[in-house]
C-alpha cells in the first residue's frame, strides 16, 4: 500500500540480549547463535525493528512479572472462598 509506518517496538528485560541486537556488543561465537538473532539484527539495521530493553518490573513479557498486576492475590481468594461458604451455610 505504500504507508509508512514506525519501527515495531521490541521490548526486552534482558540487557545483553539488547545490546547483541542493537551492536553495542559484538559477540565472540556468532556462528552458534541461532539465524533468528541474525534476522532480528538486520530488520533492526532496516529501521522496521526498534529493539530497547527496560527493567523487568515493567516488562509484562514473563509470568512472574505479570502475576501481582493480573492474577487475584491469594488473600483475596481467601476472603471469597469464605463468604461463598457463609451464604451457603445460611442457605443450608
Amino acid at each position: 500500500m505504500g504507508h509508512k509506518q514506525p519501527p515495531t517496538p521490541l521490548q526486552t528485560n534482558n540487557a545483553m540480549a539488547e545490546a547483541v541486537n542493537n551492536g553495542k556488543v559484538q559477540p565472540k561465537r556468532t556462528k552458534a547463535m541461532d539465524t533468528r538473532f541474525h534476522w532480528l539484527q538486520d530488520r533492526e539495521c532496516q529501521k522496521q525493528f526498534r529493539i530497547y530493553w527496560r527493567p523487568g518490573k515493567l516488562n509484562y513479557a514473563d509470568y512472574w512479572t505479570m502475576r501481582t498486576e493480573f492474577i487475584t492475590p491469594k488473600i483475596v481468594l481467601k476472603m471469597l472462598r469464605q463468604e461463598n461458604e457463609t451464604v451457603a451455610a445460611k442457605a443450608a
